[in-house]
């Protein structure tokens, strides 16, 4: 499984790996990854983690700040 180094942290683009540092990275599983995270679905998942109570991460897919 491929590691990933850094994320693009530009909102309006999909967080891929880079195939010059990771030649074996499969790209289109980590497109629809990308494309979940930012769907409706994948930003009620994300607001959905909680650890004792307390929401864990504020989706902002939609609203980048």
């Amino acid at each position: 499984m491929a590691r990933i180094d850094s994320l693009d942290v530009d909102r309006r683009t999909e967080p891929l790996l880079d195939p010059v540092k990771r030649p074996e990275a499969r790209k289109e599983p980590a497109r629809r990854l990308a494309g979940w995270l930012t769907s409706a679905d994948g930003q009620a998942a994300i607001g959905a983690c909680t650890f004792d109570g307390e929401q864990l991460f504020h989706p902002s897919a939609d609203a980048p700040k």
